[in-house]
């Protein structure tokens, strides 16, 4: 389907009906929580090659857009998505030079200076390029719009005239090439004779350029498989690549779920086509659904929301566990259907974009299974050292997806961290580190509804959970409610560690420090000595208590999450874990800490709460007159607002940093005036963050509490 760029004009499309073939199922409004499996040793044989997130160009012909002079403002932005593959196509390209994209002239001529304009210095970030000839002109058609039989030759040397002043006279190397754009609507049933037309056109086309790749034709209707075997019954000795296109609904009323259950038959048509073809030939060949959105009667609001975001993001993973070599959404930017406004504003799904080939071209597809498709969309795949795993929740709620990998080093435990970067509904990019354990453990890592994660871990390269816990904390039995305490506040080295009541004394008060790889120390306020496991013994059952800090291996303790907020503290000399002795049921004042295997039993599990001692003094901070203002301060429900100065409609980039200077967050969005930045900070640990707020006056740091 194809728009002008305001939203007054009407689109030229057969509608796309018969989806039902494609559907996976529908579903109700709201989606349990999934399981998943994950086996990144499992290799599908697919890939994600540089034009699996592409987009159509529908500003791509005008010289004031893309080329010379061109726009800046929509340059960077498609820099910013940075499609692999871009498709030049629109039937405007057919109309006069005096229009925005038409390159045409009265005589049928291609304008060859217009042309140069558009594409000099176009997309100067370099994707690959596909060029569609979408048609003939009207005067070379019959009353049903048929190529005349005795224009073919005219528009084979058509063809092969563009091909000569892109490539030979311009020297632009375009390698794809793609004859006609859905006319497999006019010929239906007879569109073995669209495969002649073709034949003929790419046998001039190549005669000019040999080295230049030909397919099509752009199928309206995939699902049609009589006239699609029509086609390739005379096309397919010709064919380097097949492209088609498909819309999910023309009802803007749609459903938000049935939108996204729409979006699998990205999958089932490119599965369908490649079947379809080998029946015609055992050539290898290229496969690009260089078309598709949501609605083929627009307007429709879902095109320009979150909605897009994830119907994108479903759609193209299905479409590359099927086979396809790219997709290409409709399109880039104009009033309707693009990712960009017509004002270039970018809307969530441009954030997609930037999100998805900044991190996936060049991977493996591996293995994965989900147990519920209605809730939880995965791809996962190999890149290098690289493993990475793209995330979908594509219900209406926050959901828990517990995963089960396979393929991972050995040296993965809880605490390895994946660096995660998510796309939230509102636009924009939240990325964080996320724990193995938090993905695994438990009822499994909490994603937020309508958001695409993108996971990634080095397996040469592993992190740890180094971040976080840097300062004063309470440490809380979790099958008592008791606290970590120094018995009788005493000072002296082989002071015996228990549990006890709540009672605000600093020998209940723990000062954790980050040591190497991972590892803390944990000193009591009280009497600045270490917790300790005593004679560094490796024993169950071995006694903790406070020693002054020398450094030794049975001072120092990984902190790896469980669930629910809890953590395990581990011994790095012994690998085990510190434990309440008499199990879960030691609820008693002064029941003895000491070490054991770890079994998953509640009195081996701990709650660590920040003491918010200076959160006055970070809040008083953050409230200076004229300068950024975050609130509340400290955070308690999860959300931060940022109140940036007045400056009218801006773009706000805000990175926010742990204690130990890491980045764990960065988010950038338009701001309207008048209204304040909202941060989901809910997946941040309790502690004290550094906000670096970048407006278009300049920059602040601010410091905020998460408790």
């Amino acid at each position: 389907m194809k728009v002008q760029r305001t939203n007054s004009n009407q689109p030229r499309h057969t509608l796309w009906a018969a989806l039902l073939f494609y559907f996976v199922h529908l579903t109700g409004a709201f989606a349990q929580n999934a399981t998943a499996t994950v086996n990144f040793d499992q290799l599908s044989g697919r890939t994600i090659n540089k034009g699996a997130f592409g987009l159509n160009l529908f500003q791509g012909f005008d010289p004031n857009q893309a080329g010379n002079p061109g726009n800046a403002t929509y340059k960077d932005a498609m820099a910013f998505m940075k499609p692999g593959i871009v498709r030049y196509h629109s039937w405007e390209m057919m109309g006069l030079p005096t229009s925005n994209n038409g390159w045409l002239s009265s005589a049928n001529t291609w304008d060859a200076a217009k042309i140069n304009n558009a594409l000099t210095g176009a997309y100067a970030y370099g994707p690959t390029v596909l060029m569609n000839i979408p048609g003939w002109p009207s005067a070379w058609a019959d009353a049903g719009g048929k190529l005349l039989p005795a224009r073919y030759t005219d528009f084979a040397n058509l063809c092969a005239s563009l091909v000569r002043i892109i490539n030979v006279n311009q020297g632009r190397g375009i390698k794809y090439w793609e004859v006609t754009n859905e006319r497999d609507d006019v010929y239906g049933l007879q569109s073995d004779e669209l495969g002649r037309i073709y034949n003929q056109a790419v046998a001039a086309m190549k005669a000019v350029d040999n080295t230049i790749l030909t397919g099509g034709p752009a199928f309206a209707r995939p699902d049609l498989t009589a006239q699609v075997n029509a086609f390739f019954s005379t096309a397919a000795p010709n064919l380097d690549f097949v492209t088609y296109h498909s819309y999910a609904t023309g009802t803007a009323s749609a459903p938000t779920q049935q939108v996204y259950d729409l979006a699998a038959y990205g999958g089932g048509i490119t599965a369908s086509i490649r079947t379809e073809f080998a029946k015609h030939s055992t050539r290898t060949v290229e496969y690009f659904h260089d078309e598709y959105n949501i609605s083929w009667n627009p307007p429709d609001p879902h095109q320009s929301s979150y909605v897009s975001m994830i119907f994108d993001a479903v759609f193209t993973i299905t479409a590359i566990k099927s086979g396809a070599t790219g997709t290409m959404a409709w399109n880039e930017c104009d009033g309707w259907y693009g990712k960009m406004d017509n004002s270039y504003n970018k809307r969530p799904s441009a954030y997609l974009f930037h999100n998805l080939n900044n991190a996936l071209p060049g991977g493996s597809v591996c293995n994965s299974t989900v147990s519920n498709a209605a809730s939880l969309v995965v791809l996962a795949s190999q890149k290098g050292s690289l493993r990475q795993l793209v995330v979908v929740n594509r219900s209406d709620v926050d959901q828990r997806y517990k995963f089960t990998f396979t393929g991972l080093p050995a040296g993965v435990n809880n605490a390895t961290l994946f660096a995660s970067s998510q796309n939230v509904p509102t636009g924009g990019i939240v990325t964080k580190d996320i724990t193995y354990g938090e993905l695994t453990g438990g009822t499994g890592a909490l994603f937020g509804k309508n958001t695409v994660s993108i996971l990634s871990i080095d397996v040469n390269n592993l992190r740890s959970t180094a971040s976080g816990f840097s300062g004063t904390y309470k440490i809380t039995a979790r099958h008592s409610g008791k606290a970590l305490d120094v018995s009788n506040s005493s000072t002296a080295d082989g002071a015996n560690v228990q549990q006890w009541t709540d009672n605000g004394s600093q020998a209940q008060q723990w000062i954790i420090t980050p040591t190497t790889n991972g590892y803390y120390k944990l000193v009591c306020k009280a009497s600045g000595k270490a917790l300790d496991v005593n004679a560094s013994s490796l024993a169950d059952g071995a006694n903790v208590h406070q020693w002054t800090y020398v450094g030794g291996n049975n001072q120092q303790w990984l902190i790896e999450p469980t669930s629910d907020g809890y953590y395990r503290l581990i011994a790095r000399h012994s690998g085990k874990a510190l434990d309440v002795n008499g199990g879960s049921g030691a609820t008693q004042d002064g029941a003895n800490v000491h070490q054991w295997g770890y079994v998953g039993g509640t009195n081996q599990q701990w709650k660590l709460d920040l003491l918010s001692t200076a959160t006055s003094r970070l809040a008083a901070e953050s409230v200076r007159p004229g300068a950024v203002r975050l609130y509340p301060n400290p955070v308690t429900g999860g959300v931060l607002h940022v109140q940036v100065p007045q400056e009218g409609n801006q773009t706000v980039r805000v990175h926010i940093s742990n204690g130990l200077s890491q980045r764990v967050l960065t988010l950038e969005r338009a701001v309207p005036a008048g209204t304040d930045l909202r941060i989901p900070v809910g997946g941040l640990r309790k502690g004290v963050y550094v906000a670096t707020v970048v407006t278009g006056s300049g920059s602040s740091v601010v410091k905020f509490v998460v408790q």
